[in-house]
Formats: C-alpha cells, sequence, structure tokens
C-alpha cells in the first residue's frame, strides 16, 4: 500500500514512535498530512503511517467548522497489549483488530478512563511507557474536560440531555421503574437517537427473571427523551442507582422481593398463610408466554478481582460520586452476608392443599368445547395436588337420553375423564335425582345439605355483612330478624351485595333500610 514504491521500512507494523498527523476538509476527501491541494494522495496508506504507533485525524466541526478531533487509529501492537486490559469485559469493542479505531468523543476512554491511568502508571518496559505517552496527552485532552463537566453536574444533583452519557457507563447498576414496581437492572449499551417524536437517549439493560424452571437475563431498554436545561437525576426515567435517595430502604425492598421470587420458582401452595398456586412455569404455558431467557451460566465464574475493577474501583462514574457509590456497597453486602448465612441453615414448611373452584358453566356447553378445557383443569389440580370443586355440575351429570345425543357425548366425555382422575374432586349440584347412573360407581360419598336453619342463617349473614371494609349499622337484633328469612345462602350473598351498593351510592353506612329495599 506504500505510495513510494522505493519506500524502504525503517520499522514493523506501528511501532515507529511517531503520530501521523491527517486532516480532511471534509467526509469526501481523503486524509492528507495538511490542507490538501488538487494533487492531493491517500498519505493513510503510505508505508510511513503504517509505521506510526498512532494516526491521528481531524477535520472542521460539523457545528462550529473548526478543526477538531475525528478519530484515532491504534497501530503500536504495545499499545493495543495494554488496551486489552483497559477493556476487558467491554462488550463491542475488540483491541486485537488490526484497524483499531477510536472515534471521538471516544467513550470507551471515558468510562475506563481511570483504569487506562493506573495501566500507563504501572507500565514497566520503557519502549511501551513511550508509546503510551503519545496517546495519553490527546486523549486526556478530550477526556478530562467531560470528567470534570460530569462531577460538577453530579454534585449538583443534576444533568443535561447532551451529558447523559457521561453517567451512564456499561456494566453499571441502574434504577427504573417497569409495570410501576422498582427495578434495578445492568447496563450494557447507550446510544443517542432520534425519530419523528423528537430525540432521545437509549439504556439498554438486564435483568435477571424467571420463567418458573430456571433463572436468565431479560433484555430491556428505557428511553429519556430530549430536555432543555438541567433535570435533577432522581426525575430521570432511570439513574445510577447508587445516586438514589434512601437508597438503603430501595435495597431491602427489592432483596426481600427477589428472595420471594425466588422461593416462589417452580411450584408453590402457600403465600402470606392463603392457599393459592403460584406457579409461572405452567401459566407460561397456558396464559400469556413468559421473557425469553439468555444464559447467567457465563456470568457465575467471573473473576471478583476483575469484577471489582470493571464495577468500582476504576469506573469513571463511581470514583466522581464514590461516597453514594460505597454506601451502596455497604448496603449490597449487608445482604450479601445474610445471604450466605440463610443458605447454611435447613428450614421446612408445612403445605396444605389449595382449593381449585370453578364453576362447570366455564367448561362451555357442548362436547367440542368443553373437552379440551377439562383436561387441563383437571391435569393442574392433579399438579397442584390441588382439591378440586366443580360447581353447578348438573349438565354433566344429567342422565343420558336418546333424544339428546349431544348431551350423551357431553357426559360421556365427563365420565371418561372421571374415571382416571386420581385426584379429590367435589361435585355440587341440586338434581340429584336426575344424575346418570352411571356415576353411582364414581362417586364415593355422597353429602347432603338441608335448607339452612335460623342459627346457619344467623351465621351466614353476619358472614357477608362483616366482609369488606364498609361500615355498617345493622345491630344483632337487625341480623336475628333477617335470620328468620327463608332463605338460601347464595340469596342472602346476592341480597347483602346489592344493598351495599345502595348504601356505596348514598355515601352511607349499610343500613336496615337498604336491605329491607333489596327484599322488597
Amino acid at each position: 500500500m506504500s505510495v513510494d514504491p522505493d519506500y524502504t521500512p525503517d520499522f514493523g507494523l506501528g511501532m515507529r514512535a511517531e503520530i501521523q498527523q491527517l486532516y480532511r476538509p471534509d467526509d469526501r476527501s481523503l486524509w492528507n498530512e495538511s490542507v490538501p491541494d488538487k494533487t492531493a494522495t491517500d498519505v493513510e496508506a503510505g508505508s510511513y503511517a503504517q509505521e506510526c504507533a498512532l494516526i491521528v485525524r481531524r477535520e472542521p466541526h460539523p457545528t462550529t467548522n473548526q478543526v477538531a478531533l475525528q478519530s484515532i487509529t491504534v497501530r503500536s501492537p504495545l499499545i493495543k497489549k495494554v488496551l486489552d486490559g483497559t477493556f476487558k469485559g467491554f462488550e463491542g469493542l475488540n483491541t486485537q483488530l488490526k484497524q483499531l479505531t477510536f472515534k471521538a468523543p471516544f467513550h470507551p476512554f471515558y468510562y475506563r478512563w481511570h483504569r487506562f491511568e493506573k495501566l500507563r502508571e504501572d507500565e514497566q518496559d520503557q519502549e511501551t511507557k513511550d508509546h503510551l505517552d503519545l496517546l495519553y496527552p490527546i486523549l486526556s485532552e478530550e477526556i478530562m474536560p467531560h470528567i470534570e463537566a460530569m462531577k460538577d453536574l453530579t454534585k449538583n444533583k443534576v444533568i443535561n440531555f447532551d451529558y447523559l452519557w457521561t453517567i451512564f457507563a456499561p456494566g453499571m447498576e441502574v434504577h427504573t421503574k417497569l409495570d410501576g414496581q422498582d427495578r434495578l437492572m445492568e447496563l450494557t449499551d447507550n446510544r443517542y437517537g432520534a425519530n419523528m417524536g423528537g430525540e432521545f437517549f437509549t439504556l439498554e439493560c438486564r435483568y435477571i427473571d424467571c420463567d418458573g424452571s430456571s433463572f436468565g437475563y431479560v433484555s430491556s431498554s428505557v428511553d429519556i427523551n430530549k430536555f432543555e436545561g438541567v433535570r435533577k437525576l432522581v426525575d430521570l426515567d432511570a439513574v445510577p442507582s447508587h445516586l438514589l435517595p434512601d437508597l438503603e430502604s430501595l435495597v431491602d425492598r427489592l432483596h426481600a422481593r427477589g428472595e420471594k421470587l425466588e422461593q416462589l420458582n417452580g411450584v408453590s401452595g402457600e403465600v402470606e398463610s392463603s392457599r393459592i398456586i403460584i406457579d409461572p412455569h405452567t401459566f407460561n404455558i397456558y396464559g400469556a408466554p413468559g421473557p425469553g431467557l439468555e444464559s447467567i451460566e457465563s456470568d457465575l465464574h467471573t473473576d471478583p478481582a476483575d469484577e471489582d475493577l470493571l464495577a468500582g474501583t476504576h469506573n469513571v462514574i463511581y470514583i466522581a460520586t464514590s461516597q453514594a457509590f460505597q454506601e451502596y456497597r455497604n448496603a449490597l453486602e449487608k445482604h450479601e452476608k445474610r445471604r450466605k448465612e440463610d443458605l447454611s441453615g435447613g428450614f421446612a414448611e408445612e403445605m396444605r392443599q389449595p382449593l381449585y373452584l370453578m364453576s362447570a358453566s366455564e367448561l362451555g356447553e357442548t362436547a367440542a368445547e368443553v373437552e379440551e378445557p377439562l383436561e387441563q383443569v383437571l391435569e393442574l389440580a392433579n399438579k397442584w395436588n390441588a382439591i378440586l370443586l366443580l360447581d353447578e355440575c348438573d349438565m354433566f351429570l344429567e342422565a343420558r337420553s336418546t333424544a339428546d345425543i349431544q348431551r350423551n357425548r357431553l357426559v360421556s366425555i365427563f365420565l371418561r375423564q372421571l374415571e382416571y382422575y386420581r385426584g379429590v374432586m367435589f361435585l355440587t349440584s341440586n338434581r340429584v335425582n336426575d344424575f346418570d347412573t352411571a356415576f353411582e360407581s364414581r362417586i364415593h360419598l355422597t353429602i347432603h345439605y338441608p335448607p339452612l336453619d335460623i342459627p346457619s342463617r344467623l351465621h351466614v349473614w353476619k358472614t357477608f355483612v362483616q366482609m369488606g371494609d364498609l361500615e355498617s349499622q345493622l345491630s344483632g337484633m337487625d341480623l336475628e330478624n333477617l335470620a328468620k328469612i327463608e332463605v338460601n345462602g347464595r340469596q342472602i350473598k346476592n341480597i347483602v351485595k346489592t344493598a351495599r351498593l345502595l348504601s356505596k351510592q348514598e355515601k352511607a353506612p349499610l343500613a336496615m333500610e337498604h336491605i329491607e329495599m333489596v327484599l322488597k
């Protein structure tokens, strides 16, 4: 690629401890050593440029039209070796490329600036130090003003739109709200963008979730729309987590939520003393599809020393806000210590069988409609070891006849499913005399409920009147008088429900006049 065929190289590729300075007036022109004339050639392709440790390009700034730094290409293998340590774990950057080019404003160097400085200071090889001394002052002139501006903004707990990139470093944790809930996520990338709605700043993140059988990463993004002037950090749609107020309380809440999520992964039968089923895996099958999970196995074997370098010791934002970051680390370490103590001990909980209640009408009316959902209900009840209560199932139990083939098919399907069901099932019906004889051998116990007597009706009245938070003015005498009226439990429930609606409309406590109005 030499411009001069007679040129004899004095150095290997990138080993000349010099900088090749290049310039172009616009992006349609070739790079040259100075303002090019009409006969200019591509100096970058020349052998001399290939030997230089660095190629620095400058061009007029699109807004100020002043000559500004456009990019730096690193050719020195000695510098590349140092950069390999600087950008270890940095996504989207490979320091082994022959054309290792960094474009202004040099975001990767900004995020890892203190680490780059540390490696440069610790370097023992003199030739490598000479090469690094070529790169450092050029970058320092570009990076340090951004760091100083970021320090000033964060000290005052504000930020402007153009400097959002300075406080969001890939690999750090950010806080946002998803579906109205607090969420801490790992930032993987950031970028500015624009569409018909205007400019915005996008944060590409990931967080850990589960699908009922395993844990993994879920990707998510947060957009911060352009704003004028400065804005308080806490008013952003996302903020570096260590800069949040009341940080310790937030960490406590999220750890408690995370521990509960871990406990509920799989099938759980008791939550906060309520007999309910939490089964995200089955929900993903029969309900809404769960999140697509990325493996977290590769992150389980990271070197703690590297993790500390990447996450804290040499992160430019964490150093600029060191006090807040240390408080954040202390809050996290408290839970990490407690987590290890919890794992060392065992625990046991007494599980109670849940009740799976549904009305027969929810399954459908025809044989085609009923068969699949009935199989699903029986499968779930068996999987959860639940007691199944199928309410008002007269349509399934009614005796078959030659006049109604469709009903015969429906009864036959129910008989077949009942034959192979191995769990406990309760069937409720008000038409025992109409049962198909085939059910006699499949029902193990029949329980007859006689009409409610006065004490029973009094108990039902009290139960429904006392439900909920609405105030009631019904006295014990009122309830005793109501218990003398011959109504069943369902009728009592409906009466109280309607009376409550009337009292709510009047913005008054539930009273006897509301009950009497419904009874009339």
